[in-house]
Protein backbone atom coordinates (compact mmCIF):
# COMPACT_ATOMS: atom_id res chain seq x y z
CA UNK A 1 0.00 0.00 0.00
CA UNK A 2 1.74 3.24 -1.58
CA UNK A 3 1.07 6.37 1.13
CA UNK A 4 1.71 9.90 0.03
CA UNK A 5 1.69 11.21 3.55
CA UNK A 6 5.77 11.42 3.23
CA UNK A 7 5.47 13.38 -0.22
CA UNK A 8 2.75 15.71 0.50
CA UNK A 9 5.19 17.23 4.11
CA UNK A 10 8.29 16.83 1.50
CA UNK A 11 5.93 19.58 -0.98
CA UNK A 12 4.35 21.53 2.13
CA UNK A 13 7.81 21.86 3.85
CA UNK A 14 9.51 25.39 3.32
CA UNK A 15 13.33 23.24 4.36
CA UNK A 16 15.49 21.45 2.01
CA UNK A 17 15.58 18.25 1.31
CA UNK A 18 17.92 15.91 1.51
CA UNK A 19 19.42 14.64 -2.12
CA UNK A 20 18.20 11.07 -1.38
CA UNK A 21 14.80 12.59 -0.33
CA UNK A 22 14.36 15.08 -3.31
CA UNK A 23 15.61 12.24 -5.46
CA UNK A 24 12.10 10.28 -4.14
CA UNK A 25 10.36 13.28 -4.04
CA UNK A 26 10.56 13.79 -7.92
CA UNK A 27 10.64 10.85 -8.88
CA UNK A 28 7.14 9.93 -7.29
CA UNK A 29 5.95 13.60 -8.91
CA UNK A 30 6.56 11.66 -12.13
CA UNK A 31 4.24 8.91 -11.34
CA UNK A 32 1.51 10.80 -9.43
CA UNK A 33 -1.10 13.01 -10.15
CA UNK A 34 -2.27 14.50 -7.16
CA UNK A 35 0.86 14.79 -5.75
CA UNK A 36 2.10 16.63 -8.72
CA UNK A 37 -1.43 18.80 -8.43
CA UNK A 38 -0.53 19.16 -5.17
CA UNK A 39 3.32 20.21 -5.82
CA UNK A 40 1.94 23.09 -9.00
CA UNK A 41 -0.89 24.59 -6.53
CA UNK A 42 0.95 24.65 -3.32
CA UNK A 43 3.89 26.54 -5.88
CA UNK A 44 1.43 29.10 -7.29
CA UNK A 45 0.10 29.92 -3.75
CA UNK A 46 3.64 30.58 -2.67
CA UNK A 47 3.98 33.25 -5.60
CA UNK A 48 0.90 34.70 -5.26
CA UNK A 49 1.65 34.75 -1.80
CA UNK A 50 5.06 36.55 -2.07
CA UNK A 51 3.92 39.00 -4.61
CA UNK A 52 1.46 40.36 -2.99
CA UNK A 53 1.44 44.04 -1.73
CA UNK A 54 1.25 44.89 1.57
CA UNK A 55 -2.63 46.45 1.92
CA UNK A 56 -3.09 49.63 3.33
CA UNK A 57 -5.71 50.41 5.87
CA UNK A 58 -8.24 53.14 5.11
CA UNK A 59 -7.59 56.08 6.38
CA UNK A 60 -9.01 56.58 10.38
CA UNK A 61 -8.85 53.41 11.26
CA UNK A 62 -6.54 53.89 13.98
CA UNK A 63 -8.70 56.11 15.62
CA UNK A 64 -11.55 53.77 14.97
CA UNK A 65 -10.33 51.25 16.35
CA UNK A 66 -8.67 53.22 19.65
CA UNK A 67 -12.53 54.24 19.85
CA UNK A 68 -13.76 50.89 19.72
CA UNK A 69 -11.32 49.68 22.36
CA UNK A 70 -11.95 52.85 24.53
CA UNK A 71 -15.80 51.88 24.87
CA UNK A 72 -15.20 48.43 25.05
CA UNK A 73 -13.07 48.91 28.16
CA UNK A 74 -15.53 51.01 29.63
CA UNK A 75 -18.24 47.93 29.51
CA UNK A 76 -15.77 45.50 30.64
CA UNK A 77 -15.08 47.78 33.73
CA UNK A 78 -18.41 47.95 34.66
CA UNK A 79 -19.08 43.97 34.32
CA UNK A 80 -15.59 43.35 36.02
CA UNK A 81 -16.66 45.03 39.23
CA UNK A 82 -20.34 43.59 39.38
CA UNK A 83 -18.55 40.17 39.25
CA UNK A 84 -15.56 41.78 41.89
CA UNK A 85 -18.77 42.68 43.91
CA UNK A 86 -20.62 39.44 43.81
CA UNK A 87 -17.89 37.87 44.42
CA UNK A 88 -16.79 39.27 47.59
CA UNK A 89 -20.55 39.32 48.78
CA UNK A 90 -20.46 35.66 48.32
CA UNK A 91 -17.32 35.29 49.96
CA UNK A 92 -18.70 37.57 53.16
CA UNK A 93 -21.78 35.62 53.55
CA UNK A 94 -19.71 32.41 53.59
CA UNK A 95 -17.35 33.76 55.69
CA UNK A 96 -19.78 34.70 58.17
CA UNK A 97 -21.80 31.46 58.32
CA UNK A 98 -18.17 29.73 58.78
CA UNK A 99 -17.64 32.06 61.82
CA UNK A 100 -21.07 31.82 63.04
CA UNK A 101 -20.40 28.15 63.01
CA UNK A 102 -17.06 28.11 64.51
CA UNK A 103 -18.44 30.44 67.43
CA UNK A 104 -20.92 28.16 68.15
CA UNK A 105 -18.00 25.03 68.79
CA UNK A 106 -16.09 27.41 70.88
CA UNK A 107 -19.14 28.50 72.81
CA UNK A 108 -19.30 24.84 74.35
CA UNK A 109 -16.46 23.11 72.96
CA UNK A 110 -16.74 19.94 75.44
CA UNK A 111 -20.26 19.20 73.47
CA UNK A 112 -18.39 19.82 70.37
CA UNK A 113 -15.84 17.57 71.14
CA UNK A 114 -17.86 14.54 72.95
CA UNK A 115 -20.30 15.09 69.71
CA UNK A 116 -17.23 14.67 67.38
CA UNK A 117 -16.04 11.41 69.63
CA UNK A 118 -19.18 10.22 69.58
CA UNK A 119 -19.71 10.04 65.73
CA UNK A 120 -15.97 8.90 65.31
CA UNK A 121 -17.06 5.64 67.70
CA UNK A 122 -20.31 4.98 65.27
CA UNK A 123 -18.19 5.50 62.46
CA UNK A 124 -15.81 2.46 63.37
CA UNK A 125 -18.35 0.40 64.81
CA UNK A 126 -19.86 0.45 61.54
CA UNK A 127 -17.17 -0.04 59.55
CA UNK A 128 -16.49 -3.05 61.98
CA UNK A 129 -19.72 -4.97 61.97
CA UNK A 130 -19.46 -4.48 57.94
CA UNK A 131 -15.85 -5.82 57.84
CA UNK A 132 -17.19 -8.98 60.36
CA UNK A 133 -20.34 -9.11 58.10
CA UNK A 134 -18.23 -9.34 54.71
CA UNK A 135 -15.29 -11.97 56.38
CA UNK A 136 -18.22 -14.24 57.45
CA UNK A 137 -20.25 -14.02 53.98
CA UNK A 138 -16.57 -14.45 52.37
CA UNK A 139 -15.85 -17.28 54.56
CA UNK A 140 -18.59 -18.90 53.49
CA UNK A 141 -19.64 -18.26 50.10
CA UNK A 142 -17.23 -19.89 47.37
CA UNK A 143 -14.65 -17.41 46.19
CA UNK A 144 -16.03 -17.41 42.99
CA UNK A 145 -19.47 -16.56 43.97
CA UNK A 146 -17.53 -13.75 45.93
CA UNK A 147 -16.15 -12.24 43.09
CA UNK A 148 -19.75 -12.61 41.11
CA UNK A 149 -20.90 -11.14 43.73
CA UNK A 150 -19.22 -7.96 43.67
CA UNK A 151 -19.53 -7.51 40.54
CA UNK A 152 -23.14 -8.17 40.38
CA UNK A 153 -23.04 -5.59 43.18
CA UNK A 154 -21.21 -3.22 41.02
CA UNK A 155 -23.88 -3.57 37.99
CA UNK A 156 -26.23 -3.02 40.64
CA UNK A 157 -24.83 0.49 41.27
CA UNK A 158 -24.62 1.34 37.72
CA UNK A 159 -28.29 0.69 36.98
CA UNK A 160 -29.13 2.75 39.56
CA UNK A 161 -26.96 5.52 38.97
CA UNK A 162 -28.17 5.26 35.12
CA UNK A 163 -31.74 5.23 36.14
CA UNK A 164 -30.99 8.41 38.58
CA UNK A 165 -29.30 10.39 36.05
CA UNK A 166 -32.57 9.49 33.21
CA UNK A 167 -34.59 10.89 36.02
CA UNK A 168 -32.30 14.17 36.82
CA UNK A 169 -32.22 14.46 33.02
CA UNK A 170 -35.94 14.08 32.32
CA UNK A 171 -37.26 16.53 35.27
CA UNK A 172 -34.26 19.29 34.63
CA UNK A 173 -35.12 19.16 30.57
CA UNK A 174 -38.97 18.19 30.35
CA UNK A 175 -40.28 19.70 33.72
CA UNK A 176 -42.25 17.31 36.42
CA UNK A 177 -45.54 16.83 34.99
CA UNK A 178 -48.58 17.16 37.54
Amino acid sequence: MSTHRPFEDWILDETALNPESSRLLHQHLDDCRDCRALADGWERARLTLTRSGMATPAPGLADRWLQRQALQAGSRSKGGWVVLLVSLGAALVGAGLTAWGLASLLGAPSEALQSLIRQLVTWSMWYRVSSDIVGAVSRTIPSGWVAGLGLALMIAWAGLIAVWLASLKRTAFQGVQS
